[in-house]
């Protein structure tokens, strides 16, 4: 694809802390609402599973998950669109590594 601000360094590090934008500039805005849609339904399949679950242990597991799930992606994007300040908190699941 032609992208230029990850490609060309406008971004810093975009293989790992702007992911996101990266991955906006190469798949635009299906693709940003496609990944964000993802990011909802894992995050509220586990609460569901938090809420469906019989054993407290099981409910604290599934509901912590579904949290720093959500706050990660939060964060992530809240400041990415410059809302809120970088908290050295990261979407795990949406960091690629790559070599230099």
């Amino acid at each position: 694809m032609n992208a230029t601000q990850s490609s060309l360094g406008f971004i810093p590090e975009s293989h790992t802390d702007f992911i996101f934008s990266a991955y906006a500039e190469e798949w635009g805005f299906i693709g940003c609402v496609l990944l964000l849609s993802l990011y909802l339904f894992i995050t509220l399949r586990a609460l569901w599973l938090a809420c469906h679950c019989h054993h407290a242990y099981s409910r604290l597991v599934c509901g912590s998950l579904a949290l720093s799930f959500f706050l990660y992606a939060l964060s992530t994007l809240g400041w990415l669109a410059d809302c809120c300040q970088s908290w050295e908190v990261h979407c795990h699941f949406s960091v690629m590594v790559a070599p230099r």
